[in-house]
């Protein structure tokens, strides 16, 4: 059975953004949300699982699509399809540096997209049939994002999922505050007060979690061989 996805599109024109939103729910998955610029990403992403970014390449704002992808991937891991006007050699050679699964040129078929939709729907229906252990019964799917605790689903908001999945990825090496600084608050002034009532929140979630605060460095995370 192939899973629904959420599905992010970054599009800041409004008839083209409507007609993606037509063809993501005709290809049997939910729309997130239709944004145009990084922020509004972040917001719309915060407390929902997502599993696609579809985005345009040539935005109106000051980042275009090939930056927020590349944010967003390294934030959540996600694949993106990326929609465009263009397909100069600097612009291919751009997104290059994003792990896209596709690359569709306007306009573009209707049935182009929906094969690309297809085929990440049945990589998530792969991928999610086993979960990889973290530690004291604790276990992810990369995927999705998503931690269970003996089967049980573990509710996180959109910081402690990044906290936890930077964690996660860094295998057993120390996270150092600068980075979570850089991910988490984008770089902005930030105490160590808020650090330790993110941890704090992250650790009343899932008490058993093998953390260990490596102090005037970061954090780290014990994960089970």
């Amino acid at each position: 059975m192939s899973l629904k996805l959420n599905v992010l599109i970054v599009e800041d024109d409004t008839i083209i953004g409507m007609d993606i939103v037509r063809i993501v729910e005709q290809s049997g998955c939910d729309v997130l949300s239709v944004v145009a610029d990084y922020q509004d990403a972040l917001q719309a992403i915060a407390d929902n699982t997502i599993n696609l970014l579809i985005s345009d390449i040539r935005l109106g704002g000051k980042e275009d699509g090939i930056e927020i992808a590349s944010k967003l991937q390294k934030r959540y891991g996600i694949p993106v399809i990326f929609l465009t006007a263009f397909q100069d050699d600097n612009t291919l050679e751009r997104a290059s540096d994003v792990d896209f699964i596709g690359y569709l040129v306007k306009p573009f078929r209707e049935d182009e997209l929906k094969v690309l939709i297809k085929l990440c729907i049945k990589k998530n229906s792969f991928q999610a049939s086993g979960l990889t252990p973290i530690c004291n019964g604790y276990q992810y799917r990369a995927e999705c994002h998503t931690v269970y605790y003996e089967d049980q689903r573990i509710s996180l908001t959109g910081n402690e999922k990044i906290l936890l999945f930077m964690l996660i990825n860094a295998k057993g090496n120390i996270v150092p505050y600068t980075l979570l600084d850089d991910e988490i608050w984008q770089g902005n002034f930030v105490s160590d007060t808020s650090r330790r009532q993110l941890l704090h929140r992250l650790k009343s979630k899932m008490p058993d979690l093998c953390l260990e605060v490596v102090k005037g460095q970061g954090y780290k995370l014990n994960i089970s061989p």
